[in-house]
């Protein structure tokens, strides 16, 4: 496609405000965009030295290098008086708009001084019921269109440009599909009744909100933050899906998978949170959970837009260079890929010699079929072990390790955690919320999870009643930080220098919890304290040792809970 039949829109991230930074920063953006131009630029928040980040935007438009320039979030008194001392006048204000948050008042101004009302968020990502509201479903069951159509048409005749979001294609149709109908004033005047006025995200105007948001501190992508995975150059992002949730129950491994149809609604849905790392293994539910996986990616978005992961280990041969060749042809087969971004031994391999085991492995990295390497669950010698043998014998190291770690299960704090941290290796833990016991108040959820995971019995229930002291203390500090237990647990493991937890779910609104907890990493470090004082059991401190089928019976150490 030509490049003058595109119109691509970009922003300055608060960070890079102020004159010097944001002329850095235009370059970046062309430099990625690999454009001589961007058609417009926006302010992305009313934060920092704004002022000198315009005046670098209208240098750079004088120059060609932009077609026009606005800002975005900017409230009527921060754009009106960014207006009183500007040459050229902003072409955009971008703000969160939908028909529970119609910006009346706002608009009015925004027209006013000749700006363009653009929302984002028209959908308030279908918070407080936007879909289902019987409202906008009356009005759109008149027209034959769906809830998102009648709520893209309401804001367009109300003179808002919207940017609907989404990464499904059938989707992305349906919000095209908006211009061949029209509004009666009574339905307009309908859906103007249910503004409520206020934001589903986070009010710019509200100190208290402001402080407990990572605005002006971290780079956000919508609701998600990414990062460098360990030394590779992989960018995960903060939370990662894992999928043993996903797979075929007739397998045998677990009763409470899902179908392929569900495991890929959750998937879509994980992927519009901005969630793009994914979790599996070639043995979960038989290989069917790489199956539906693959078929989801396939379906919902590019290859190269996501991080795919998987394990060897439980499968004939462990981890010899015969069974790990066969092995991961088989995982990228049931994928759907010719290469895998992170491939991750499952436990440590007694019975094969490490120089074996780390020759096949950067054998697969040499060949393109992987292009980073994982550990999970072992010791920290094992793992010293193993990193020492790749970097003696010039082979592709590890770069994450996987192992299990969450409030109630700290054992890797003695010896691999520190390993981890001192070689930069990415920590994304598995079983973060102790299989749910640190996301809700009862120890015990009606789930047929719940009722058929021995697995996790097995974990945490020998400690309940001195592990029910921790899990209190969390539902204490989620009332008091106005978050969720699930949000509390998360953002401890962010405070301890995890890179990406591992969240296994079977309900999408899991996922927007787990979101949240990105939101409150800032008050992370202030709340740790608050949990110090308690005393934990090691839970379920089992054996490492893949030849062993045992589990070591818990004892008490005595370490301070912060």
């Amino acid at each position: 496609m030509a490049r003058d039949q595109l119109f691509l829109t970009t922003k300055v991230w608060i960070s890079n405000g102020g004159y010097e930074k944001a002329k850095a920063s235009i370059e970046e953006s062309l430099r990625k965009l690999k454009s001589d131009y961007i058609d417009l630029m926006l302010i992305h928040q009313p934060f920092n030295d704004y002022y000198g980040t315009y005046r670098a935007m209208e240098e750079a438009y004088r120059e060609g290098k932009l077609r026009a320039i606005g800002v975005s979030n900017f409230y009527p008194d921060r754009l009106v008086d960014l207006c009183q001392f500007v040459e050229i006048t902003h072409a955009v204000n971008q703000v969160g708009t939908h028909p529970f948050l119609q910006q009346g008042a706002a608009h009015e101004i925004i027209k006013k001084y000749g700006v363009q009302h653009e929302s984002w968020g028209p959908f308030a990502e279908g918070k407080k019921g936007m879909f289902s509201n019987p409202v906008i479903q009356e009005i759109g069951g008149k027209y034959g269109k769906s809830a998102a159509q009648t709520i893209l048409r309401f804001l367009i005749q109300s003179d808002v440009v919207v940017i609907p979001k989404s990464t499904h294609q059938a989707r992305m149709a349906e919000n095209f599909d908006v211009f061949d109908f029209s509004l009666s004033e009574a339905d307009m005047e309908a859906i103007r009744g249910l503004d409520e006025g206020t934001s589903a995200f986070l009010s710019h105007q509200d100190p208290a909100q402001l402080n407990s948001s990572p605005l002006c501190t971290e780079e956000r992508n919508g609701r998600m933050d990414y990062v460098q995975l360990g030394g590779s150059d992989i960018r995960a992002s903060r939370l990662c899906v894992g999928c043993m949730s996903f797979g075929d129950p007739a397998s045998k491994m677990h009763a409470w998978t899902l179908d392929p149809q569900k495991s890929e609604e959750i998937i879509r849905y994980a992927l519009e949170l901005g969630i793009n790392f994914f979790d599996t293994a070639n043995t979960y539910s038989a290989g069917t959970s790489e199956e539906y996986l693959g078929r989801a990616i396939k379906n919902n978005v590019s290859r190269d837009k996501v991080v795919l992961a998987s394990k060897v280990y439980f499968n004939e041969g462990h981890l010899s260079r015969t069974a790990i060749l066969r092995e991961i042809n088989g995982t990228l087969r049931r994928l759907g890929t010719d290469y895998l971004d992170l491939y991750i031994i499952h436990r440590f391999d007694s019975d094969t010699p490490v120089e074996e085991t780390m020759e096949a492995l950067h054998s697969l990295v040499k060949a393109g079929k992987v292009r980073a390497l994982g550990a999970s669950a072992m010791y920290g010698y094992q793992f010293c072990q193993l990193q020492m043998c790749a970097k003696g014998h010039g082979w592709t190291p590890f770069v994450s390790m996987q192992n299990h770690y969450n409030l109630l299960y700290r054992e890797d704090e003695r010896e691999l955690i520190p390993i981890c941290d001192q070689m930069h290796v990415a920590r994304t833990p598995y079983s973060p919320l102790a299989a749910g016991r640190l996301a809700r108040p009862e120890w015990s959820a009606d789930t047929l999870r719940s009722r058929t995971d021995k697995v996790a019995a097995s974990k945490y229930d020998s400690t309940q009643e001195s592990d029910r002291r921790i899990v209190k203390r969390v539902q204490e500090l989620a009332e008091k930080y106005a978050a969720t237990m699930t949000q509390i647990a998360l953002a401890w493991q962010f405070a301890k220098g995890v890179t990406s937890p591992i969240i296994g779910a079977t309900k999408a609104e899991y996922f927007d919890d787990a979101a949240g907890a990105l939101n409150i990493t800032v008050k992370a470090k202030l709340f740790c304290p608050e949990i110090a004082g308690l005393f934990c059991r090691i839970a379920g401190l089992f054996c490492h040792d893949s030849r062993a089928n045992l589990s070591l019976k818990p004892v008490c150490f005595g370490i301070a809970i912060s």
